[in-house]
């Protein structure tokens, strides 16, 4: 037992004695007066969208308007929140170049980040910066792109919000269904009820009281006849 809490106490230590280094763009030196720096995201789907999880491209444009050149040695990128940008949400790998710029000359280099698909559709903010420096190796930066970013859903994905929307729909379609199938039949059987024809003896009009006893009442006479038995006839005794 004693063995084993040696161990732990010299694993902690040694973990204790490795010091993060804290990352690029924590502690950025300023810029210099005479260099410039914007970065632009060309479509990288149909849509013309960013979509989470996406690998995004990023063209950084350096331009040195300095009396010296300025060597470009780093751009890195991060996540942040569109409400304060000292709030880092993801930071991005910083990727290496060491070009040089010479005065009155610009350069574009390629950068590329990835966001995490994890995160919802929404405005994030984003820094991108350039890290450089002069022939005299002193360090500067610039911010390249501090604004908010699009990230947009797939086109083909329905989120839970939708779904449940259209199962609600559906839902509710069924039930007016089920509740208004038994009032339509019943309205449906007392309509055939009303316009059945009724059978008997209809009124006598007053044309037909008129005629009544005439030569020009066949039908009634003939429909009292129809009514009226059939006489057997008595067989004769002889």
């Amino acid at each position: 037992m004693r063995l084993l809490c040696a161990f732990l106490l010299l694993l902690t230590a040694a973990f204790a004695d490795q010091v993060i280094p804290p990352h690029i763009l924590t502690n950025m030196p300023s810029a210099h007066p005479d260099v410039l720096a914007a970065c632009h995201f060309p479509p990288i789907s149909a849509d013309k969208k960013f979509h989470p999880g996406d690998i995004v491209d990023a063209l950084v444009t350096v331009a040195n308007d300095a009396s010296s050149g300025m060597i470009v040695t780093n751009v890195a990128g991060a996540l942040t929140s569109p409400y304060d940008f000292n709030m880092y949400y993801q930071n991005f790998t910083d990727f290496d170049y060491n070009i040089t710029v010479r005065p009155e000359e610009e350069w574009t280099v390629h950068y590329k980040f990835q966001a995490d698909p994890r995160i919802e559709p929404r405005t994030m903010g984003m820094i991108i910066a350039v890290f450089y420096h002069d022939e005299a190796g002193k360090n500067f930066s610039n911010i390249a792109y501090n604004g908010t970013f699009e990230f947009s859903d797939f086109p083909d994905k329905i989120d839970t919000k939708t779904f449940f929307g259209y199962l609600g729909g559906l839902a509710a379609v069924v039930m007016l269904g089920i509740f208004g199938y038994k009032p339509v039949m019943e309205m449906m059987s007392s309509k055939r009820t009303k316009s059945a024809p009724k059978t008997g003896d209809e009124p006598a009009t007053e044309t037909d009281q008129w005629l009544k006893g005439t030569a020009a009442e066949p039908r009634q006479r003939q429909a009292s006849k129809s009514r009226s038995p059939s006489r057997s006839r008595s067989p004769r005794s002889e």
